[in-house]
């Protein structure tokens, strides 16, 4: 009996680690009348210059994360066309892990950023107009405490050397 010999054929195959780009767009929190929607582009790497050429006739707000490619994509684009929106949930996050320690500056902030997602809430779905008389107008006490506890009360020595207050107590 002649035993059948198994032949196996190993094909060595390179592979490239490869992006995909997403591109969404969904303004029905704002009032937009155009349905949500999401495109997907493929490219070679991850540098600015495949976010250029995918944004090449774009012109209008970027929402992103802190990647640096971003900063070089509206340094590059012409008439500055595009502006960068960084994304408050990577922001936040730093603050949240210098606030598990004794880090007091870092609880306000989170405090503060609470307060400014409690005002996005409740201007869900108005005008854009509307959205920026609010936001102004209920913003201003979080913008304008400048210290922990929402009180004047941050020592000199915080102070930026051009501020008022450290020339004063100098």
């Amino acid at each position: 009996m002649r035993r059948r010999r198994r032949c196996s054929i190993r094909v060595a195959v390179a592979s490239r680690r490869g992006y995909f780009w997403a591109v969404a767009r969904d303004d029905r929190p704002w009032s937009g009348k155009d349905p949500p929607a999401i495109a997907y582009a493929y490219a070679p790497g991850r540098g600015a210059v495949h976010a250029l050429k995918l944004l090449d006739a774009y012109r209008g707000v970027v929402q992103c994360d802190g990647y640096a490619a971003y900063k070089t994509i509206a340094a590059k684009a012409p008439d500055g066309r595009i502006v960068l929106a960084f994304c408050w949930a990577h922001l936040r996050r730093r603050f949240f892990d210098h606030a598990k320690g004794d880090a007091p500056i870092a609880r306000e902030a989170l405090e503060r950023i609470a307060a400014l997602y409690g005002i996005e809430k409740t201007i869900r779905g108005m005008s854009a107009d509307e959205r920026c008389r609010v936001r102004q107008e209920k913003s201003k006490p979080l913008v304008m405490a400048s210290g922990p506890g929402s009180s004047n009360n941050w020592p000199a020595s915080r102070a930026s050397p051009r501020s008022p207050r450290s020339s004063a107590t100098a």
